[in-house]
């Protein structure tokens, strides 16, 4: 593991993986898979928060507390092949323009406060 500290060129530090690991055991909604996916690098998370709705069949999603399925996963995306990892790395990117660009999380957002204002619940929320 290297801390990079802050770093301004990410998309560039971003294309020169292969794929990107996140083995958190607690977040919410971890940007860095969004950051990567948005950049075409395909994702292997442990399933806390929103890692596992984000990564979505783009990449693998594992239990967080089984460091040997992380491992395997790993093994196995360090051996996918080029045209797979391009594959997946090209249907991460599309995941997070389709559901998470800013455009879509404003549609999203103004839905949301549209059916407050008419007293609807969402179901997602119950």
């Amino acid at each position: 593991v290297v801390l990079l500290g802050e770093r301004r060129d990410l998309p560039c530090v971003y294309n020169g993986f292969d794929f990107l690991v996140s083995s958190s055991l607690v977040e919410a909604f971890p940007n860095v898979l969004g950051e990567a996916m948005s950049c075409g690098v395909p994702c292997i998370a442990t399933a806390v928060g929103d890692s596992a709705w984000i990564v979505g069949d783009t990449g693998v999603s594992v239990p967080p507390d089984d460091p040997a399925v992380l491992g395997e996963a790993m093994a196995a995306a360090a051996s996918w092949p080029v045209v797979e990892r391009k594959r997946r790395g090209s249907a991460a990117r599309a995941r997070v323009v389709e559901n998470f660009a800013i455009a879509a999380v404003t549609e999203e957002f103004l839905r949301a406060y549209e059916d407050v204002r008419r007293g609807r619940r969402d179901e997602r929320c119950t």
